[in-house]
């Protein structure tokens, strides 16, 4: 009923502190990359080239976010809202 080829995309992170996390992915096909900590609005993936992806709420509980790239690739997830908190 259902074909096509559900390759899941090779993603690596690391956390830089609580608010930032560096990834590194290499897919052959646009995916929803998952974050596991409670959805807020200003959460924000940025891909290298400047383009920032806002989040999805999945699940009623998590970030998602729909990176539309293929290839290989980093992108950053920050809080933005933390800006606010670093100039007070």
């Amino acid at each position: 009923m259902f074909q096509g080829s559900f390759e899941r995309p090779a993603v690596n992170f690391e956390k830089l502190n609580p608010c930032e996390y560096r990834v590194h992915a290499k897919t052959e096909e646009p995916f929803i990359l998952v974050f596991s900590d409670a959805y807020h609005p200003l959460w924000r993936a940025i891909l290298d080239d400047g383009t920032e992806v806002k989040p999805v709420n999945l699940y009623h509980i998590v970030n998602g976010f729909f990176i539309n790239r293929t290839g290989e690739f980093n992108l950053t997830v920050r809080f933005i809202g933390q800006d606010y908190v670093d100039l007070g």
